[in-house]
């Protein structure tokens, strides 16, 4: 449960600091070697322009 809480803390902590920030966060760019069990689908996690 602890590791549950640590890999949503790290992704939502990255997300907001890349989004709201300005500040790249290798986290988001794809597999981290700290969460192997976080799978990332390219298709849906690819960056898009809006």
């Amino acid at each position: 449960m602890i590791q549950v809480v640590d890999i949503t803390s790290s992704y939502v902590t990255a997300f907001f600091d890349q989004y709201l920030k300005g500040e790249p966060r290798r986290l988001l760019e794809g597999p981290s070697q700290r969460f192997p069990e976080v799978k990332f689908d390219q298709a849906y996690t690819q960056k898009r322009d809006f």
